[in-house]
This record gives C-alpha cells, sequence and structure tokens, in this order.
C-alpha cells in the first residue's frame, strides 16, 4: 500500500457493524452510551461542529463525552471500522410532548449472500418507536425513488399503523427490485418518509449492488459480457 499510511482497506467483502444506542436523548445531556464492535471509531458531529469521538473497547462500548446539550436537533454519528461497512445516523435531541414517533432500525434482507445483486427482491422490515409521552393515531411510511431509476423498481412502497401507544414499537414491511440488467457495482439512493399526525422526518439509503467477483481457479467467468 503506498500513499496515506492511516487509509484503513477492506479484506474481502465488508460487514454490518454491530450497533445499539439510544436514538433519543434530552435536552441537558451530557454523554452518550454506544455499543459496537470492539476497536471501532466513533465521532458524533452537531451542525458540522465536532462534540466528542474514541474508540470501542473491547467491552463493545464507548461513552462519548460532551459539553450539555441546551437546545434541541440532531446529532450526526459516524462509526468505522476495518472491514466493516461505515456506519451513519442522527440521534434526536428533543423533550418530546406528546407522541414523537421515529424509525429505530432498518433491516435489509439480502439473502444468503448478504448482497444486493442483479434480478433481487429486498424486503426491508422498519422498527417504529414512539419516544413521546402519548399515543400516536396513524403512522405511515413510504420508500421512494431519489430519481428515477431504470434499474429499481418499487414493490411495496408504503405501510402504516395505527394507534402506536407512547413507549411500544411496531414492524412495517416495504420492498423493492433491482432489474436483472443492472450493472456490477451500480449505486442508488432511495428514501424512507415517515408521516404521522404529530411529526414528520425522513432518511436517505446509499446502497450498491454487488461487484462481480470471480475466481480464474474457480469459476467459468459465464456472468462477464465478453465482447
Amino acid at each position: 500500500l503506498m500513499g496515506d499510511p492511516s487509509l484503513s482497506t477492506y479484506f474481502g467483502i465488508p460487514s454490518e457493524n454491530n450497533m445499539s444506542y439510544d436514538l433519543f436523548v434530552p435536552v441537558g445531556s451530557e454523554a452518550i452510551e454506544i455499543q459496537a464492535n470492539p476497536h471501532s471509531y466513533v465521532g458524533i458531529t452537531q451542525n458540522g461542529s465536532l462534540l466528542g469521538s474514541g474508540t470501542v473497547d473491547e467491552s463493545g462500548f464507548i461513552v462519548i463525552v460532551f459539553n450539555e446539550l441546551a437546545e434541541p436537533g440532531i446529532l450526526d454519528l459516524v462509526v468505522t471500522a476495518q472491514n466493516t461497512q461505515p456506519y451513519f445516523a442522527e440521534i434526536l435531541v428533543a423533550s418530546p410532548d406528546g407522541a414523537y414517533v421515529t424509525v429505530t432500525n432498518i433491516d435489509l434482507d439480502y439473502g444468503t449472500d448478504n448482497i444486493i445483486t442483479s434480478g433481487e427482491t429486498v424486503n426491508l422490515t422498519l422498527t417504529l418507536e414512539n419516544l413521546g409521552n402519548e399515543s400516536s393515531s396513524y403512522v405511515e411510511v413510504s420508500l421512494v425513488e431519489l430519481i428515477d431509476n431504470p434499474y429499481i423498481n418499487i414493490i411495496n412502497g408504503s405501510d402504516s399503523i395505527t394507534n402506536l401507544s407512547d413507549g411500544s414499537t411496531a414492524f412495517l414491511d416495504l420492498s423493492f427490485n433491482v432489474s436483472n440488467s443492472v450493472p456490477f457495482g451500480h449505486t442508488f439512493a432511495l428514501e424512507l418518509v415517515l408521516d404521522s399526525n404529530e411529526n414528520n422526518s425522513s432518511s436517505t439509503l446509499n446502497l450498491t449492488v454487488g461487484a462481480l467477483v470471480e475466481s480464474f481457479e474457480n469459476a467459468n467467468f459465464s456472468d462477464v459480457n465478453w465482447e
């Protein structure tokens, strides 16, 4: 490897980091506990300014300490580790009065190979949680394309739930299909939009179709378009 000695390279297909943390912290907080793979590097920023950072120890936990959060807002969380996909998320800083529903987890079913491949239907299971102190009467989550993509077809683009009580969770299912003609390594973005009678939010899913990996020793390269 030539160049930057701090560059962390992948030795194979990177896996997902095992993340756990509170998606909501109250105003006045001075620390956040993050659970991730040992030796992961964690950084938390707000409005482009670094609040705190550190490396997860062998126990799989780290506590990021920062100055008191005086106002409501959004914290940006970034977690990186060797041979692991970078993790990006937002943490809400607020003192919710009433219902406040948010997506706390997104589970993408890539199949047994754990990558998106051509012709595949990808199922998303969303975990919703009401972090407020009152019930939410209606919540709908939609999956939409940020730009018109000829290789992506939304199959189940929306799901909803009624009467989500405070402190409870619910699961919604969405799905999309990838065209058989999609190029290897194709990147695309989908947006999740949450609408409720009490609050609205959105987040972007940046996804990539798996690259072609073949071997001269054990493959016949039948998937390659030789011209």
